[in-house]
């Protein structure tokens, strides 16, 4: 493996500089043997001077209040994490954070020199005696509501640099990222590289403000990207990677090849470092919360539904706020919750989804089409977002291609079942098959082409799996970061050693992402996720809690305890057929509907 890394690091310097660095950026305690090889590779991996100087900049393409909220938190977290040497690692994340975030620097734009007068020596002053930092908080939070509304749209304003670059004004080349992908032989020589950059950008209102810039390569297009600051994409772009790989397997499967429905559109994920990455922007997709809006009188009529639904949750439960009413939702009968959760979804058209999609159709015969394509890509997406328990699948992370119909799934923070075991308000269904996708199916509904493309889907993956399989063992081998807090908080909950937790954690999830592709029934799967994160440590919750939601969640499909025999399929062993049919049941079943947060908008 070292001399096949070597001779990759010779050849293809491009192709493995980025995740070399993100690699090695936390790694500890290396042999004396690693070191040399480390040594050795740092000289072969060097970026040059314009390179540095480009990504120490796309740092910049960021919203620095985001970043102060999140380095606002380390000491807490590093303090019940780190006990023995907090302050030293509280410290020199700070360091890392203040070069680019809270000290000036020549390259800064007005909005980031801004910043840093504002609260630079704030920040160096709560961090050296580790006080005043929740009044800090309070002001950047302050701060942030009066910029977010007018967010900068010129590239100089985050970056000086970037927004004068021309590329005639250095000697040295930069190739444009993530151009080392396919099975032939890349040819660097003919890889397009950074001209200029487009002088405005797009920021996003979402929560963490990303921000889109263009980049005009040497080819005479303009390459758009989302960057993201303080964020690791290394989970992104490995589920990216697999989506390909099922599209590989699917390939394969003669019920799949050349349709073009049967594969999941992908898109580039750069992580250039543990903080910092790029994703390709799919043009011509819009949100389908955006897109299902677009239909006349759909916003208000799916406002007021989910607003009656949250009145419901908070009238059954008898408390007074909605996050509670959520919280609490599980001492209430299943009647009940059914109830709430119909008489909800009947105040809205169920075919508002199929209108949007009419409305992009200039004929009927455009229409089935485009229809067609939607549910099929839609059933590839929710066969591997079940394999790799991939949640938070609300209405703003699903895209909606413009020219095709296809779906397009994104952000993958709530991977291998966290949302289940982690979330405060546990998700209870696997995939996305509310009313208005659903209405989309009539009028057979799941059981015509939705189930059969979701089970063709799974025998893809389930027949011959070991490429699959060695892809989901880098989660375990090298965990992400995002990975290594969960542990850390699954030590706490569960009262386990840190050291421990960090490595069972990993093996953990990725052994339940087997289990699928070995015929597992999901509803016994979800209860485990259930059971080994938070458990009954929720808000709101006790031990009878945890037994009344994993009784919810079997509620016939794994069979009570003492009473396996009863259930309507087995614990292991299914075809793929019979864990769709089980996903599916679990899936559209109003009372885990009914349960689920509101901000998922169960009732749409």
């Amino acid at each position: 493996v070292v001399q096949l890394v070597e001779r990759l690091a010779r050849e293809y310097p491009g192709a493995v500089v980025y995740p070399y660095r993100t690699s090695y950026e936390k790694v500890e305690d290396l042999s004396d043997q690693a070191i040399q090889f480390k040594e050795k590779l740092d000289q072969l991996l060097k970026l040059n001077e314009v390179e540095e100087n480009i990504v120490k900049n796309l740092a910049f393409i960021s919203v620095p209040h985001i970043a102060s909220k999140d380095m606002l938190k380390v000491p807490v977290n590093f303090k019940e994490w780190y006990p023995k040497n907090f302050r030293a690692m509280i410290q020199a994340e700070f360091e890392k954070f203040q070069l680019t975030y809270a000290k000036s620097d020549p390259h800064h734009g007005n909005f980031f020199q801004k910043f840093v007068k504002e609260f630079g020596a704030k920040f160096e002053k709560g961090f050296k005696t580790l006080s005043g930092l929740s009044g800090l908080s309070e002001e950047i939070e302050v701060s942030l509501k009066k910029v977010e509304r007018k967010l900068p749209t010129m590239l100089k304003d985050y970056s000086s640099f970037l927004g004068n670059f021309q590329s005639s004004d250095y000697q040295d080349r930069v190739e444009l990222p993530g151009q080392y992908s396919g099975w032939s032989r890349p040819v660097p020589d003919r890889h397009v590289e950074i001209v200029t950059f487009e002088p405005s950008v797009l920021p996003f209102m979402s929560l963490r403000k990303p921000i889109r810039i263009g980049m005009i390569g040497s080819d005479g297009k303009t390459h758009r990207f989302i960057i993201k600051a303080g964020e690791d994409l290394r989970q992104d772009q490995r589920i990216e990677q697999l989506f390909q790989i099922c599209n590989d397997r699917l390939d394969q499967n003669p019920a799949c090849r050349a349709k073009l429905g049967m594969k999941i559109r992908t898109y580039q994920v750069i992580p250039l470092s543990g903080g910092l990455g790029m994703i390709e922007f799919v043009p011509k997709t819009v949100p389908l919360k955006n897109f299902m809006n677009s239909v006349e009188g759909a916003e208000v009529s799916i406002g007021r539904a989910n607003k009656n639904y949250v009145e419901g949750l908070v009238q059954l439960t008898k408390q007074k706020q909605a996050m509670q009413g959520s919280l609490s939702n599980w001492r209430i009968e299943e009647n009940k919750i059914t109830t709430n959760f119909l008489s909800a979804v009947n105040q809205i058209d169920k075919f508002i989804l199929k209108k949007a999609l009419q409305n992009l159709s200039s004929s009927p015969e455009g229409f089935f089409i485009l229809r067609k394509n939607f549910i099929q890509s839609y059933a590839v997406i929710c066969a591997m977002q079940w394999v790799l328990g991939i949640g938070d699948r609300h209405l703003s992370n699903y895209m909606v291609d413009q020219t095709t119909g296809r779906m397009v799934t994104i952000d993958f923070g709530y991977s291998f079942g966290v949302a289940t075991s982690f979330l405060p308000i546990p998700e209870l269904v696997s995939l996305r098959l509310t009313p208005q996708i659903v209405g989309v199916m009539e009028p057979i509904g799941t059981g015509g082409l939705f189930r059969e493309s979701l089970v063709q889907s799974l025998i893809s993956l389930r027949t011959n799996p070991e490429v699959l399989v060695s892809a989901l063992e880098i989660f375990v081998h090298e965990p992400t970061v995002d990975w290594l807090e969960t542990a850390m908080k699954a030590a706490k909950m569960q009262k386990i050693g840190l050291e421990d937790s960090l490595e069972n954690f990993p093996r953990q999830r990725v052994d339940m992402a087997l289990r699928k592709l070995k015929g597992g029934n999901p509803a016994a799967i979800m209860v485990e996720e259930l059971k080994c994160g938070v458990g009954a440590g929720r808000p709101l919750w006790d031990p009878q809690a945890l037994r009344r939601t994993v009784s919810f969640v079997e509620a016939g499909r794994v069979g009570s305890p003492g009473n396996r025999q009863g259930a309507r399929w087995g614990e292991e062993g299914l075809t793929a057929g019979e864990q769709v049919d089980c996903l599916i049941h679990q899936a559209t079943d109003p009372n885990l509907l009914g349960r689920m947060w509101f901000g998922w908008s169960p009732v749409s």
